[in-house]
């Protein structure tokens, strides 16, 4: 089931996958984990924003995409009851090594902040 799809639903136990598809900390990805820029939506709001009662916002398009992606991730992880599983790669939590240097790869849904500081969980156990 999608994650919009669960929404305002609960589960025993929630699987999400937050990193399967991220090997490496490349650009193409980033706005499916850590957005550099903002997205389709937030540039498509910023075309269209100025013609509404709303006017021009206040927020950047960065912002706005960091802040659509966290929600998304609350609901996803909101939606367990008893376990949340979170999936991915090795390298998502631990980074890989390139020309012999260590390369992590931000992602908000694995507790990175939007200054790519690692801040991390509470409770998370490595299996």
């Amino acid at each position: 089931m999608s994650i919009h799809q669960s929404k305002g639903l609960e589960f025993p136990l929630i699987i999400v996958d937050v990193g399967s598809r991220f090997k490496k900390n490349q650009v193409k990805t980033s706005s499916l984990r850590f957005p550099k820029k903002g997205d389709k939506s937030s540039n498509l709001e910023d075309k269209i924003r100025p013609f509404s009662p709303l006017g021009v916002g206040d927020r950047n398009p960065k912002d706005r995409a960091f802040d659509d992606l966290t929600r998304l991730y609350f609901v996803a992880f909101s939606r367990a009851k008893d376990v949340l599983l979170l999936v991915g790669l090795n390298s998502s939590i631990d980074g890989y090594i390139a020309n012999e240097k260590q390369i992590n790869i931000p992602n908000v849904a694995l507790g990175w902040k939007r200054d790519e500081q690692f801040v991390g969980f509470d409770q998370i156990y490595l299996i």
